[in-house]
């Protein structure tokens, strides 16, 4: 091998060794990014689920003072239902 082959050789690999070098910190910067909006994707899904257990603590609350509500009524009627029994069961002793 020249001199001139081995300069030649010697700049092929620095030109070589700063195009990857852009490439790899193009490469790098696109993973920032990508690290970000995982990041910020992330944040949402947390941001959800906060909400969605709110929204079921919520569901679960109302569904609670709801079945309060119908067992309470529930109660009144079978209280009228027997009620009603006691006084047809007089009517039919007379």
């Amino acid at each position: 091998m020249t001199d001139d082959q081995y300069q030649e050789l010697v700049q092929l690999h620095w030109e070589l060794v700063q195009f990857l070098g852009v490439k790899f910190g193009e490469v790098d910067a696109r993973f920032v990014q990508v690290d970000a909006r995982f990041a910020r994707v992330d944040a949402q899904i947390a941001g959800l689920r906060t909400e969605v257990h709110a929204l079921r603590d919520d569901v679960d609350l109302k569904f609670q003072e709801f079945r309060g509500e119908v067992r309470a009524e529930f109660d009144e009627v079978k209280g009228m239902i027997r009620l009603l029994d006691r006084r047809v069961e007089r009517l039919e002793a007379r």
